[in-house]
């Protein structure tokens, strides 16, 4: 126990000139305690992967307290030890990885989860696409921005939905930098350093890209797309949920979206290899069945199929009609 006592007394001397932030993220509080040199990065990754965050004065759920020493993890009861010599950029990775793990846990007790997807609403009705990385997801839904400025931009990679209403969503939207120049004409999100890189990612927000952006939470789902980019002309199919087959289809595409920030995420640290402790039970996991079943009992799914600039005209066209 004396042992115990002095560990943890030595990690928070360590911490004692870390910068602390309060921060909401959809209800739930966290105190981050973060050394400085790393605090500008961990702000900017955040957008990727985690919901926007309130400044809070209430007391914190989750504790995460961050230095720089060799790898270890402690997790005592709510407050998290992360210590770590791997560079800044895989430093705040791996933070933004804690932080998403924690919060989904969190949430998921709430009946809250999140969808990898993409969402683009009209008048606070949504509309998600849905699909594995590659898809299609986040391009179709920014040309449905574009082509119409009514439609406003969501999320570019992942959704916290309670029931079927969109509570919350990432900012953040990461496109390859050959569709940033060659489907958006956006050269100047191009760095001379990786023109030559056309599959390296680019983080911008809808801003950057003229299209406006929908923080208006909560936002209702009226279709789930089930979306996959083809050369081949535009295919519309509605899905029939008292059809086996289809249902299935389905299921399995969007329980393979709400698994993808839990048990589809790295379970170790990226900068070390060390485990985290187990955080989702076979009870996360019956809750998981449960949400995806009622989106798909209560939410229209249609599976769309072609080219992404044709996807996003149909979505467009489909949300005006609501």
């Amino acid at each position: 126990m004396a042992n115990n006592s002095r560990n943890k007394n030595s990690m928070y001397n360590k911490i004692k000139r870390n910068n602390s932030f309060n921060l909401n993220f959809v209800g739930i509080n966290f105190k981050l305690s973060i050394p400085n040199n790393i605090e500008q990065i961990v702000f900017k990754d955040y957008l990727n992967y985690l919901p926007p965050f309130k400044i809070t004065e209430e007391k914190s759920e989750v504790n995460i307290y961050v230095y720089r020493d060799k790898p270890s993890l402690v997790v005592d009861g709510e407050n998290i030890f992360l210590s770590n010599e791997s560079s800044p950029e895989q430093f705040s990775r791996d933070i933004i990885l804690l932080i998403s793990k924690f919060l989904e846990q969190k949430l998921n007790k709430k009946d809250i989860f999140s969808l990898h997807a993409s969402a683009v609403s009209s008048s606070n009705m949504g509309i998600a696409m849905v699909g594995p990385n590659g898809s299609g997801k986040t391009t179709s839904a920014i040309y449905s921005c574009l082509v119409n400025k009514n439609i406003k931009f969501v999320s570019g990679n992942r959704l916290f939905i309670d029931g079927i209403n969109i509570v919350s969503g990432t900012r953040g939207i990461r496109l390859r930098a050959g569709s940033l120049k060659s489907e958006f004409k956006l050269d100047n999100y191009i760095l001379p350093d990786i023109l030559e890189f056309q599959d390296k990612k680019v983080s911008v927000i809808a801003e950057d890209l003229g299209i406006n952006a929908n923080l208006n939470y909560p936002i209702r789902l009226i279709k789930i797309i089930l979306v996959k980019k083809l050369e081949k002309e535009l295919t519309v199919k509605k899905l029939d949920m008292s059809n086996n087959a289809q249902l299935n289809e389905a299921f399995l595409i969007l329980h393979n979206s709400a698994s993808e920030f839990n048990d589809n995420f790295p379970n170790f640290v990226l900068g070390s290899k060390i485990p985290y402790p187990n955080m989702f039970t076979d009870e996360h996991r019956r809750k998981r069945i449960v949400f995806v079943s009622n989106l798909l009992r209560n939410v229209e799914s249609i599976k769309v199929e072609g080219r992404l600039e044709e996807i996003g005209e149909y979505i467009s066209r489909s949300i005006r009609k609501k």
